[in-house]
Parts: C-alpha cells; sequence; structure tokens
C-alpha cells in the first residue's frame, strides 16, 4: 500500500512539475472525467471505456480501433487513445490478435516518442507491442518496409527515447528473425 501511493505521489508531482500529463494514468479523477464527457470524445469510447461493449472480431471494435489509431489531434484525446488502445491490446485474443498488428505500427510510427517512454515503464505490454509489431512485418502486408518504418520512429526520438529504441528496435529483429527460423523449420520438416 506505501509503495503505490508513494509512485502515485511520484506521478502526481511528476505532473505538477511539467504543467502538464502526457499518460493517463497520470490525469486527475477530474481531468479524465472532463475529458471523457467532452464533446470531443464519441459514445464508443465512452462505452468502451465503462466496459458497455467487450471488443472482438467485429465491425464495431474495428471501428473503434480505427478512431483510437487515427485521431489523436490533442494530447488529451492521445492520453485516452493510447490508454483504450492499451486494454485491448492486452486483452486482445483470437481472431481480434491476428489482426491487430498494423494498428501497433501505426502507433508507433506517428507516436514514437510518446509510445516508446511508455513502453519502457510496461514490460508486459512492450512484449505485447513487439509481437504485433513483428507479425505486422512478417505475416502482413504492411505498406512501409521495416526499414522505412524504423526510420520513421528513430527520426521523432531524443536522447533518451533514442537509448532504448536501439534495445527495442534489437528486441524485434530477434523476433522477426525467429519467424522466418520457424517458418524455415516447417519448410523442411514438411
Amino acid at each position: 500500500m506505501r509503495i503505490s501511493c508513494l509512485v502515485l505521489l511520484l506521478v502526481v508531482l511528476q505532473c505538477s512539475l511539467k504543467n502538464s500529463c502526457d499518460y493517463w494514468e497520470q490525469f486527475s479523477m477530474k481531468e479524465r472525467e472532463s475529458i471523457l464527457f467532452s464533446a470531443s470524445t464519441s459514445n464508443q469510447e465512452r462505452d468502451f471505456y465503462f466496459k458497455k461493449f467487450e471488443p472482438s472480431d467485429d465491425e464495431r471494435t474495428f471501428s473503434l480501433l480505427d478512431l483510437l489509431t487515427y485521431n489523436n489531434n490533442s494530447s488529451n484525446t492521445r492520453a485516452l487513445h493510447f490508454y483504450l488502445f492499451n486494454n485491448i491490446a492486452l486483452n486482445a485474443d483470437g481472431a481480434l490478435a491476428e489482426v491487430m498488428g498494423d494498428y501497433f505500427v501505426y502507433w508507433l510510427k506517428d507516436n514514437g516518442a510518446f509510445v516508446l517512454r511508455y513502453l519502457q515503464d510496461h514490460p508486459q505490454l512492450e512484449k505485447v507491442y513487439l509481437l504485433n509489431i513483428g507479425s505486422a512485418f512478417y505475416f502482413g502486408d504492411q505498406p512501409l518496409r521495416y526499414d522505412e518504418f524504423k526510420q520513421t520512429v528513430t527520426d521523432q526520438l531524443g536522447p533518451n527515447e533514442l537509448t532504448y529504441s536501439i534495445d527495442f528496435f534489437h528486441e524485434l529483429e530477434s523476433i522477426l528473425i525467429s519467424f522466418q527460423e520457424t517458418e524455415c523449420s516447417y519448410r523442411f520438416l514438411g
């Protein structure tokens, strides 16, 4: 209990010192409510936030994923969208999990520093991003080449994120190699 109180206090202090918050967890309850009930937040976003529907492999979920991925016009919107997207990501399974790779690619491509700063402190989520981005590039029909994607992301980064990104991309490339080795093994055995 003491540790969680200290962590919360540190987050609040960090927000107040910066005079802004980047991530949903850093907003106060009052700020969250203000964002959730603003005109710019859709019913679809509110419904998912308040657990009025479960994401699955259906049009409603894909529509929400499109909204969360491609419409991040303000820092408040981006914070909410990132929070909701990550909730879907951590709970996706089956057919939904298989088609989410492109969404992960776009989140990182369009918000590289923002996403990598967060993933540094969230290793479980980092693994989900790595596997989904690796799958999108290896199994999907990504319009972007991997080297272009990597360059686009690293061009956005400051020194702190750039240092972390070296390990992140090394791990991502290891995943791509393991996919290739697994496929070669199946061909040899088959």
